[in-house]
């Protein structure tokens, strides 16, 4: 399964977010589904980190009514779902969550 993260790391920070990561453990980050896709709102460092550590991720996958309350967020899903279902999403940074995602629901 691939997370469609909404940038790429900075390598400085990314290796802050890592160290961090090792002691305090697993992340949380909000996503949403577009079809079998699934869209980071935020967390490239803390997605590329869990990857290396090969931590869980918690993803708390928004509902409609949160994603329809936050107009940045709507602007920034139309551009991926558009990119998605254009064929294009291929130039968007991904991280492979196949062995360590944990999904929970939630409508905030």
């Amino acid at each position: 399964m691939k997370l469609y993260l909404p940038n790429h790391p900075d390598v400085g920070r990314l290796e802050a977010v890592t160290a961090e990561m090792r002691q305090h453990g697993s992340p949380t980050i909000r996503v949403v589904k577009i079809g079998e896709e699934i869209l980071a709102c935020e967390g490239t460092h803390r997605a590329y980190a869990a990857s290396i550590l090969k931590i869980p991720v918690r993803l708390i996958v928004l509902d409609s009514t949160a994603r329809l309350n936050n107009t940045g967020l709507q602007t920034y899903l139309a551009g991926l779902d558009g990119m998605i279902l254009s064929g294009t999403a291929d130039n968007l940074p991904t991280v492979d969550v196949d062995a360590f995602v944990e999904l929970e629901g939630a409508t905030q």
